[in-house]
């Protein structure tokens, strides 16, 4: 910003640089354990806290005040409880593993989402008798009775990212598109008759590590919402994560790097049922993902969100 001097006696110029950042956004987390991003174990949580990547640095990636975070810990979360949350408008609602939604759970979780509230959904799809949870969300989003969840193959597998160019797979924190995010543990819950004109899909059932049938090609296992602000990805450890080095081949894709604690790429992972000589041989990027995703959240509960004026 230029600054002119008014006096009539000269006419005197400085510059001077104003650095914004966005306000602190309040935060719902439903999960349990480290896939719960309240958890500061969670490598959501490891992230969320590093000013080098969300704060008030003037080298900060992006420039945020921070969060407050409320937790809920309950594998079924209260109905009447989560209502209640969900009524006090929070900006941004993370739900992780072990979080099965049930039919009024996933109508007080689509009207929030209708009125701008912001959703990440990380979620695996089981829970017994509450395996439907995902399917549940999904018909009350969509308005739509014929959406199906699939759970399909184990962990350690890997999906490849499309060429969409947003801010999610083309980010701050990085460019992800054609590359991979990996799939911590258990199976992965992919999605069948998700009405295609009203989502942008990061991600098929593809996988070039296991054997496919012809309909799971077709299923999709990440997506962003055209027009409200929901993401969903089919793993509920998707921050799963260990400090250091990970060494595991099926668990803790998601990475940051030694000392700075910035996404980085999470080399050596996967288990190909194929050939057992190529696994551990694709580099994933989960974490990129989710900075990226969570860089789009807080803007679009800034600027187009529920407590948006």
């Amino acid at each position: 910003m230029t600054i002119t001097s008014n006096s009539t006696k000269s006419a005197a110029i400085c510059e001077a640089t104003i650095a914004t950042s966005i306000p602190k956004k309040r935060i719902l987390a439903l999960g349990q354990g480290v896939n719960n991003v309240a958890n500061y174990q969670s490598g959501g949580n490891v992230l969320m806290n590093n000013p080098r990547a969300f704060g008030t640095l003037t080298s900060s990636i992006v420039a945020s005040e921070g969060f407050e975070i409320t937790s809920i810990s309950d594998s079924i979360p209260p109905a009447a409880t989560l209502k209640s949350l969900l009524d006090a408008k929070p900006d941004i609602v993370i739900i992780g593993r072990v979080t099965h939604i049930r039919a009024e759970q996933a109508g007080y979780l689509s009207d929030y989402i209708n009125k701008k509230g912001v959703v990440l959904l990380f979620s695996d799809g089981d829970g017994g008798e509450d395996a439907g949870s995902v399917g549940n969300i999904m018909r009350a989003v969509f308005g739509k009775t014929t959406i199906y969840q699939r759970r399909m193959h184990n962990g350690g597998v890997i999906y490849k990212y499309g060429m969409v160019n947003d801010e999610i797979l083309n980010g701050p924190f990085g460019d992800v598109r054609t590359r991979y995010w990996g799939k911590d543990l258990s199976p992965t819950c992919a999605l069948e008759g998700i009405p295609s004109d009203k989502i942008d899909v990061y991600s098929y059932g593809f996988t070039p590590t296991r054997v496919l049938t012809v309909n799971e090609t077709e299923y999709v296992t990440a997506f962003k919402h055209k027009k409200l602000n929901f993401i969903y990805v089919g793993d509920g450890g998707f921050f799963s994560y260990a400090a250091g080095i990970p060494v595991s081949t099926d668990k803790m894709p998601f990475r940051l790097e030694v000392g700075t604690l910035l996404p980085i790429e999470r080399f050596r992972f996967g288990i190909n049922e194929f050939d057992s000589r190529m696994s551990m041989r694709y580099s994933v990027c989960n974490s990129i993902f989710f900075a990226n995703a969570l860089a789009w959240a807080i803007k679009q509960a800034e600027l187009n969100g529920i407590n948006t004026p």
